[in-house]
């Protein structure tokens, strides 16, 4: 009798002998992975956001662990009526669209961004490329050096990516502003997945509060919700999929494989494609043959679509000529993509990009997913099931990555991890004997809000800074025409760009040196006045020192040459 009253001891909570273990292997793993990168020595971006951003949220989100361990309240989490669901959703929008102009100034910093909002302002004009100026044809290429296709021909630019994400945004740009895009997608996105939640678990309406919670408080989400990237419209139409899989009538089937199809042509094929791996191997484990003729038609008819029939349809429209040419290589084009995708899996660095993924979470995703992913596999829910191959397949075969908030590869997938997460929640709770505490998830949530949101979006507006100063200071420029020598920064031909919003009599002109025809820069220095942003000029701006780009500095160095013989080129006005 004595016994049976005395307390239990503390390791018999199977809730916080977990969050003690993970929090000890996250602070452990935190360790070996700092003193991994540290001792290659990088200086790469991921490098940078590492040591500056990752390490610290992962440090102080273990010992955050240690203390949620200690909760021991014992009401448990409810559910949220829908309503409550939708106003969840709602903030968390909102607080993204306000995040576009405190955090990110609406300055989009990365090439993936600045292409998503170009894509949109021809799209939104009714044209499917952006019209180069006739006298700056020649210079085409240097004012939009990379992932533009350049069709001189004709005269247009267009985007090297697939059309969706900046539709999308085209789409919000006729409604008065193109920044609104990305959250309403997050709070569609966020909705959809409570509303999948639902439908898994019926009588636990607590597993979807959990789900939501998780997802609304992903700082990876927030912060990417504020920018163009194309990751938020991946993270809501998976969800919008999963909403429609978990369904039992086939019509909402045929929804998802209609989803599929408007998914791959987001931006990038593969994306979606590993997303719905998983659902497709546990499908197929389930013999249920006619889902996987429904998913698989999907799938084969998106890549049809877009990576053949659009990627084939844009160099006709604007270059007969030179698709002629091109007949008959879809082979070719095809395997040197996929050699491509190799070599980027077998130079990744997963150890950074996996930390990356987990700093920039609800403390309390990474614990319960692992839970839940053992628990899904016993569960047999095809979507749990799904979801926890897809996210295996994801974390083994996704590239690395440069620019990004959080790792945004995994963008997609923190729907099924969320999932996955609540089905841990349930399992540690069926093992408790008694409901969790929910002011751990409470805590979690202000852990969130005030400790990795503030202190994430602080460190990538630090980052930012330096590349927004630069480029306001060029295009302040009384100028015709800016050249910039862009061989000493890694990524300052990021502020090399075409405004569509200024137009064709846009002034200056910005372009990067290194692309430069001589012929054009002969003319350029006859006709136009001209200023020559130097690595000099640059250095006042405190770029991060992110290597150098070797394989411009031949032609550059021999255009800096041919501007010192012609007296061309007045240097970058101080202040």
């Amino acid at each position: 009798m004595v016994s049976d009253a005395l307390p239990r001891p503390v390791d018999a909570d199977p809730w916080a002998g977990w969050l003690r273990r993970m929090a000890l292997f996250q602070l452990a793993a935190l360790a070996i992975v700092t003193a991994f990168i540290l001792g290659k020595g990088n200086d790469d971006l991921p490098y940078y956001y590492f040591l500056t951003q990752d390490l610290p949220l992962l440090a102080a989100g273990g010992l955050a662990l240690f203390g949620f361990a200690r909760v021991r309240h014992v009401r448990g989490v409810a559910g949220l009526t829908r309503g409550r669901a939708a106003a969840l959703a709602v903030g968390a929008g909102l607080l993204a669209y306000a995040g576009s102009w405190l955090v990110l100034h609406r300055y989009a910093v990365s090439r993936d961004e600045q292409m998503a909002d170009f894509a949109a302002a021809y799209l939104a004009s009714g044209h499917m490329g952006q019209a180069i100026p006739p006298d700056l044809i020649p210079l085409a290429k240097a004012m939009m050096p990379v992932f533009t296709n350049v069709y001189p021909a004709t005269g247009y630019w267009v985007s090297d990516y697939l059309p969706g994400n900046s539709a999308i945004r085209a789409i919000a740009m006729l409604t008065g502003d193109s920044w609104l895009a990305s959250p309403v997608l997050l709070a569609i996105g966020l909705l959809a997945l409570w509303s999948a939640a639902r439908r898994i678990w019926p009588e636990r309406p607590e597993a979807a509060t959990v789900a939501l919670v998780l997802a609304a408080t992903s700082t990876q989400a927030l912060v990417t919700a504020m920018s163009p990237f194309a990751m938020t419209a991946h993270l809501a139409i998976n969800a919008l999929w999963l909403a429609c899989f978990v369904r039992q009538e086939r019509r909402w089937h045929w929804a998802a494989a209609g989803l599929t199809v408007v998914a791959i042509g987001l931006h990038q094929v593969h994306f979606h494609l590993i997303f719905l791996s998983g659902f497709l191997i546990a499908t197929a484990l389930r013999r249920d043959w006619r889902m996987l003729a429904i998913l698989l038609t999907g799938a084969v008819a998106g890549y049809i679509v877009w990576q053949i029939g659009w990627r084939d349809l844009i160099p006709r429209l604007f270059d007969p000529v030179q698709a002629a040419q091109a007949t008959g290589q879809v082979a070719e084009r095809a395997a040197g993509e996929i050699t491509g995708r190799l070599v980027r899996i077998l130079r990744q660095d997963m150890l950074r990009h996996l930390a990356r993924f987990v700093a920039w979470q609800n403390v309390l995703l990474a614990p319960l997913a692992a839970i839940g992913i053992v628990a899904a596999w016993r569960t047999a829910h095809p979507a749990l099931r799904g979801g926890a191959i897809s996210c295996a397949i994801a974390l083994l075969v996704l590239p690395e990555q440069e620019h990004g908030f959080g790792y945004r590869y995994l963008h997609g997938m923190i729907g099924p991890f969320c999932l996955l997460a609540a089905q841990g929640w349930l399992a540690l709770e069926a093992k408790r004997g008694r409901p969790l505490p929910r002011a751990a998830l409470w805590g979690s949530t202000a852990f969130a809000l005030v400790v990795t949101l503030p202190y994430a979006s602080w460190r990538s507006m630090a980052y930012a800074a330096p590349y927004e100063a630069a480029y306001r200071a060029v295009r302040a420029v009384d100028a015709d025409v800016v050249l910039i020598d862009t061989s000493h920064q890694t990524y300052i031909s990021d502020i090399v760009r075409f405004d569509p919003a200024a137009g064709p009599s846009q002034r200056p002109v910005l372009a990067d040196l290194a692309y430069v025809p001589a012929d054009a820069l002969a003319r350029l220095c006859a006709t136009r006045s001209v200023v020559v942003v130097t690595d000099r000029d640059l250095q006042r701006f405190d770029l991060p020192p992110f290597g150098y780009a070797f394989d411009k500095r031949r032609p550059t160095n021999a255009r800096l040459a041919e501007m010192r013989r012609m007296g061309c080129g007045r240097p970058l006005p101080r202040g």
